[in-house]
Parts: C-alpha cells; structure tokens; sequence
C-alpha cells in the first residue's frame, strides 16, 4: 500500500503511474489496484485514449454500462 502511494504521489498521470508500477517490480498486480482506485477517484484524472482503443468495443460497453449502473446506485455520489 505504502509503495502504491508513493508512486501515485510521486507520478504525473495515471499511465506514468502504471509505467513506475510495472517497474518497482515484486506484487505489481496488487499495487496497480490501488493505484487505479486512487487515479479513478479523481475528478480529473483521465485514462488514456491508446488504453481504450485496445479494449475490444463490446467489452468496453459492458464494463461502461456497469460502471454508469454502479454509479447511479451510489446514493453517495448524488
């Protein structure tokens, strides 16, 4: 946990972040949760465009769609 927030800290955006992820080696896959969940709650924190084009458009959908159904469940984020 500590080395995921140091290296959220200490990177300029998320793909800089997952670049010094991959490596500090060891548990990179453990970390890269937490540092997704961290750069996922900031309001202005943006994936980049190459990631998503690589996703298969069907797979990005549902994911999209789960997210959005997630996200208007939340009473919290209203």
């Amino acid at each position: 946990m500590v080395v995921a927030l140091h290296i959220v800290l200490h990177s300029a955006n998320l793909s800089d972040a997952m670049e010094a992820n991959i490596k500090a080696g060891g548990d990179s896959c453990s970390r890269a949760l937490v540092i997704g969940a961290v750069y996922g709650a900031l309001p202005d924190a943006e994936i980049p465009e190459s990631w998503m084009k690589s996703i298969n458009g069907d797979i990005w959908r549902a994911v999209s769609s789960a997210a959005d159904k997630i996200a208007a469940d939340n009473t919290y984020l209203a």
